[in-house]
């Protein structure tokens, strides 16, 4: 008889514990029909184990000692199948450092390079989804949200710790090719501790709406955010923008192309007044397993302030070295080259990917030249298991702000959850 791991055993014992309690949501005499449809709810309910190992390695000039990190990090939870048009998501977040020679932040080990990534245990998402009325969804409490490419809100999931929001969301899909999201949220939990003195938790009253509607050349979105941070107030700005991503044919090509634009001014209690653009364009072709993308993005600084971008998914943008998940405040304008190579798994074959990326950074005004930075990586997939090296070469051009650093990942995953997420 095969065992199943204990990880896998506790999340099972978990989820049926806590949908059992549902029982007490149903009164003594209970119809048949209430109690068929618990017994459903507890039927589809669906564990959620999200096991990651991960080893970091950076180096950085001006730091002498190389830091090295070791991680288990571990979410555990699970998703109750509906009782009344309503579902219940718990999961726990358990992240260990079993190597700690970095600077956390928090671990006082401030002759190490820093990784903003410190122990923790924390309750990650908990969150009710409500069905009935046609065609939308609605949640309610903490959650992860990613909106389009993440550049300005996203769950930040490459960090071992992730973005999450307490707060109230409406996705309505009534009409054909129209998505509507609305968000309110009160607490942003950025991708590290509470207690963290720079990254820990912001709290205001704020609001996302996101329309994407499908046109014959593309996903077409608009978008307005407005947020107001009482713990930091500088972050406090409303961006609102447009955004196209589509793809066509061109003989035996696939030719893929992305173009946004947002504009950005203080809001609420910021102090700082300003006002901001934003920019990106990116062309992709694909030819079978390979690709090659070509992109500009600008952010808008003017000498005092940089553009913002606190709820992005940083590791994504601007290099996996992190060097500009703050926009400098001349601005920072990108522009990089990737290729890649893909393959999907079959049978017991794996799926691969492995890509290259070059950055030439600049500031937006002023024509600083801020450095250049290689990315590398190679993953690969089978089933729920994933491995995967990265390895980030930023070279710095001797500005004040920055410093060459290399960084090097190595790491591996087992996924058992109901719904896919971005590693970005």
């Amino acid at each position: 008889m095969t065992r199943r791991a204990p990880c896998l055993r506790l999340a099972h014992i978990v989820a049926a514990c806590a949908t059992s309690s549902l029982f007490l949501v149903l009164p003594a005499g209970a119809e048949a029909d209430e109690l068929d449809s618990l017994a459903t709810a507890l039927r589809d309910t669906q564990p959620l184990v999200d096991l990651r190992l991960r080893s970091e390695q950076l180096t950085q000039t001006g730091i002498s000692s190389t830091a090295q990190a070791l991680w288990l990090r571990g979410r555990l939870g699970f998703h109750t199948g509906q009782l009344f048009d309503t579902s219940l998501l718990a999961e726990a977040s358990l992240l260990t450092a079993l190597v700690d020679n970095y600077d956390s932040g928090l671990n006082g080990k401030t002759g190490y390079p820093s990784i903003s990534d410190p122990a923790n245990y924390e309750l990650h998402r908990l969150q009710l989804e409500n069905t009935s009325l046609p065609d939308t969804d609605l949640l309610l409490g903490r959650q992860r949200i990613a909106l389009d490419d993440q550049r300005f809100v996203g769950s930040s999931n490459w960090r071992m710790n992730e973005n999450t929001f307490d707060s109230v969301r409406a996705v309505n899909t009534s009409i054909a090719g129209l998505t509507v999201d609305l968000t309110y949220f009160n607490r942003f939990r950025r991708r590290t501790t509470d207690t963290s003195p720079k990254l820990g938790a912001l709290s205001g009253d704020s609001y996302l709406a996101n329309l994407g509607y499908d046109t014959p050349v593309g996903r077409l979105t608009a978008f307005d955010y407005l947020v107001s941070f009482k713990e930091a107030p500088t972050l406090s700005s409303q961006t609102a923008g447009v955004r196209l991503v589509g793809k066509q044919p061109v003989g035996a090509f696939d030719l893929g192309y992305t173009a946004s634009w947002a504009t950005q001014e203080d809001y609420a209690n910021n102090p700082v007044k300003y006002r901001e653009d934003y920019s990106l364009v990116e062309i992709k072709s694909t030819f079978r397993h390979y690709s090659l993308s070509l992109g500009t993005e600008r952010l808008g600084g003017n000498g005092t302030i940089g553009l913002s971008t606190p709820m992005a998914s940083f590791h994504s943008w601007d290099g996996w070295a992190g060097v500009f998940t703050t926009t400098p405040v001349n601005g920072l304008l990108s522009r990089y080259v990737t290729l890649s190579y893909s393959t999907q798994g079959s049978g017991q074959r794996p799926a691969l990917l492995a890509g290259a990326t070059y950055y030439d950074f600049h500031s937006d005004r002023l024509s600083l030249h801020y450095g250049s930075e290689l990315d590398l990586q190679l993953q690969a997939s089978w089933r729920r298991f994933s491995a995967l090296v990265e390895l980030a070469d930023y070279a710095s051009a001797d500005t004040p702000t920055t410093r060459s650093s290399r960084s090097l990942w190595l790491e591996i995953d087992y996924i058992l959850q109901d719904k896919p997420v971005s590693r970005r």
